[in-house]
């Protein structure tokens, strides 16, 4: 970790970031069922911790708005197109590659 990003981070969020996460996991896995609305939980916490950080950047911090969304598109964009992509080849091995491929149902 450079020495800015030492400055940037907070670690104390760490460890309510990570109970996000397993909120999250426990709720995928059936946690649900004995806790209602636990992954949820999980989100909603999540989402409280971005918005807090990104209040600090740009409040506190005062990171102009045009260079805060340049450095949020250049860190999520990348996961997002390759998750795309991946999706794309994943679903065209599994479909069929026309209509006419399609089993028909009869015609009343």
């Amino acid at each position: 970790m450079s020495e800015i990003q030492k400055q940037l981070h907070i670690p104390a969020l760490d460890g309510w970031r990570g109970l996000a996460v397993l909120l999250v996991l426990i709720g995928h896995f059936g946690g649900d069922s004995y806790l209602p609305d636990l992954g949820s939980a999980g989100v909603d916490l999540f989402f409280v911790l971005s918005g807090r950080l990104m209040a600090e950047i740009l409040f506190v911090r005062k990171m102009p708005l045009r260079l805060f969304f340049l450095r949020r598109f250049s860190r999520v964009y990348p996961a997002l197109l390759a998750f795309v992509l991946a999706s794309a080849v994943l679903l065209s091995q599994t479909h069929p590659a026309s209509p006419a491929s399609c089993p028909r149902s009869p015609s009343h």
